[in-house]
């Protein structure tokens, strides 16, 4: 729900530092540019694409991904 009341918002209201951290090392940005403060949005992009869906986050792919990241 945050990511739609405020997609600006940053990312670690939702997820760890240690998550951050693990999903910068697993999953590659898609875009070049790498602003400063990444959000919420931006990382559940990478939340999807480990999850095995690179085009966007659904629930069960969002699932996926958080399983495979804590099993890291």
């Amino acid at each position: 729900m945050l990511n739609r009341t405020d997609p600006d918002a940053p990312a670690d209201l939702a997820l760890t530092k240690t998550e951050i951290d693990l999903l910068d090392k697993l999953v590659a940005d898609k875009h070049e540019s790498r602003s400063a403060t990444k959000t919420i949005p931006h990382y559940l992009i990478k939340l999807a694409r480990l999850g095995g869906d690179p085009d966007g986050p659904s629930n069960k792919v969002i699932w996926r991904g958080l399983s495979h990241l804590s099993s890291v």
